[in-house]
């Protein structure tokens, strides 16, 4: 399929879902969150999300300043009234939506309630950087972005890894429900054939080894958590 492709990009997860609402967008690569939104009001479809080293689920991570002496999340839970807790964009699946989730789901505590306060900080790094600096004692960012830090020592020793939160799916591209399944079928063909070796830079960008296929099942636990933090109601369905 030939097609030209107008890129754009926007602010805000809110303007993003916007947009496709208004079918002013066919293809767009979304956070899981903002996916999630797209789908409901919009009828979004994920097709292909990115593999990397084989692995295709995301992860939260927790971390906290050594002069809490937290250390585990046992620890995390017997003294969170005592300590403050960042989280990233309110509508950031890892920075936000899914720690809060796992936190609730398998420790049975609220964020909001359980932690002396709860702040929200724009950026994953600048997550990293307020529990380095010692300005909160705890945080709560992508696991993959907290890797990165690690290793290029963005992050220094006084930052302590308390708690991973299980895999799940995030960052799909998403077409909007409007476009035929020939037309849909061509563009997944088109992200699935890009693991040929004259594109690689093309994932290199990406920062994926591949992309394979995926569905809105694979996002039934993130639709869960949306529902639990209250962005959606249950008449959006």
């Amino acid at each position: 399929m030939d097609a030209s492709v107008d890129l754009r990009t926007t602010t805000d997860y809110a303007g993003f879902v916007q947009a496709m609402t208004a079918e002013q967008v066919d293809l767009g690569y979304f956070g899981g969150v903002s996916y999630i939104l797209a789908h409901h009001r919009a009828n979004a479809k994920p097709i292909v999300v990115g593999s990397k080293s084989g692995m295709t689920d995301w992860h939260s991570v927790f971390i906290a300043h050594e002069s809490t002496a937290v250390s585990s999340i046992d620890d995390l839970k017997r003294s969170a009234d005592s300590l403050d807790l960042a989280f990233g964009d309110p509508l950031s699946t890892s920075g936000t939506v899914m720690p809060a989730y796992y936190f609730r789901r398998r420790h049975d505590l609220f964020p909001a309630r359980a932690f002396k306060s709860l702040t929200h900080v724009e950026a994953y790094d600048a997550v990293a950087g307020t529990v380095s600096g010692g300005n909160t004692s705890v945080g709560a960012l992508n696991a993959r972005i907290y890797n990165r830090l690690v290793e290029t020592r963005s992050v220094d020793e006084t930052v302590i890894e308390v708690w991973r939160t299980p895999g799940f799916a995030d960052y799909p591209w998403a077409v909007n429900g409007t476009l035929e399944e020939e037309t849909v079928a061509a563009i997944r063909d088109a992200f699935i054939g890009l693991d040929e070796k004259e594109s690689e830079t093309t994932l290199d960008q990406q920062n994926v080894d591949k992309y394979v296929t995926t569905g809105h099942e694979e996002f039934g636990e993130l639709g869960d958590a949306v529902r639990m933090v209250v962005i959606l109601n249950d008449d959006d369905d």
